[in-house]
């Protein structure tokens, strides 16, 4: 057990090493000029070599690695000279907005991906297998800037159920403490009913396009699984115990269901934390995604370097907690015996 936690962090270790040579490659051969960016079309050559002195960019390559994997680990990720901010901080302003919207689409697809499946495992019923199916086609094959849209259009346009592309709430914030960032908690945690209800209501329609794809996805997943974990013999003994059909399929087969279907889930949930560029763009959320969108656009790459690298750390540590939570939980995975 010991040994495969150290081969599991070691392999982590160097995946994100990989990441971070990744993310300084990234931005060294972006197309365009890093100084001529950030000084303009009409400044000085001295003005250009002092920057770029400044910048390290007049040093070798192998240096400036060393120099940005100090920076790196120790806090300092860059300025962004279009925002006129350091990184970091960009980041942890608007990493809340990002996350509250990831875990409501986690929770979302979850929830929907498990009652979808258990649903298509137990019913006999062919107009409700061939529905969720339907489901889960739409949700692999639509964009996800598309469906956003068409959301806005019929829900808030036509029907006027959900708000428009106002970000988190329609209430200005200027009173609200920051306390975690989280508007929902905060409203909370303030005893505002009004804005928490708001923020709530604000939150549907983006967590619906955020983790549509990521349901359609588990749903299928988890079905496959489950019919695998149904067709067992301890199923069958259950069975002829008298229990019922359904209480063999959530007590018996699902958590055996779930323990296969883990690692797929780890994977979404780095899509679903890092991946929300299109979704924040689309509904005016103020959060990572949208930064980068607004980055791209103005061609400063230093807050997209950033980006790569906290995208790469966060899928390296979901799988890696994932990897550790299986092996307790199924001990066989770990080369153990299960003592009964």
């Amino acid at each position: 057990m010991i040994k495969k936690t150290i081969l599991r962090l070691a392999s982590a270790v160097f995946a994100v090493f990989g990441a971070s040579v990744l993310s300084f490659v990234l931005l060294r051969f972006a197309p365009g000029d890093s100084v001529g960016l950030v000084l303009g079309p009409f400044a000085t050559e001295a003005a250009k070599i002092q920057l770029a002195a400044e910048m390290g960019l007049d040093k070798s390559m192998p240096v400036q690695y060393g120099l940005y994997v100090r920076d790196l680990f120790s806090g300092n990720w860059g300025y962004s000279y279009s925002m006129g901010q350091p990184i970091y901080e960009l980041f942890a302003s608007r990493l809340p907005a990002s996350l509250e919207l990831s875990m409501a689409a986690l929770f979302f697809t979850f929830i929907t991906a498990l009652l979808l499946a258990l649903v298509k495992t137990y019913t006999k019923r062919g107009g409700i297998k061939k529905g969720i199916d339907l489901f889960c086609y739409a949700g692999y094959s639509m964009p996800q800037f598309f469906l956003g849209l068409m959301a806005l259009v019929i829900f808030s346009g036509a029907l006027g159920i959900f708000p428009g592309p106002e970000g988190r709430t329609r209430f200005p914030l200027f009173s609200l403490p920051r306390t975690t960032g989280f508007l929902i908690l905060d409203s909370l945690i303030a005893g505002n009913l009004p804005l928490f209800l708001d923020a709530l209501w604000h939150l549907v329609l983006p967590a619906f396009t955020l983790g549509l794809y990521s349901t359609a996805f588990l749903t299928r997943i988890l079905q496959a699984n489950l019919e695998q974990a149904y067709g067992e013999k301890f199923i069958t003994v259950s069975l002829s115990r008298g229990i019922s059909e359904w209480y063999a399929l959530v007590r018996h087969a699902l958590p055996n269901a779930l323990v296969t279907t883990a690692t797929a889930a780890a994977v979404l949930t780095g899509i679903l934390i890092t991946g929300t560029m299109l979704v924040e763009t689309v509904f005016a959320w103020p959060g990572i995604g949208a930064l980068i969108t607004l980055s791209i656009q103005k061609k400063d790459f230093s807050v997209v370097q950033a980006f790569v690298f906290f995208s790469a750390v966060i899928f390296i540590l979901s799988n890696l907690v994932v990897e550790v939570l299986i092996t307790k939980i199924d001990p066989r995975l770990n080369g153990t015996r299960d003592i009964l």
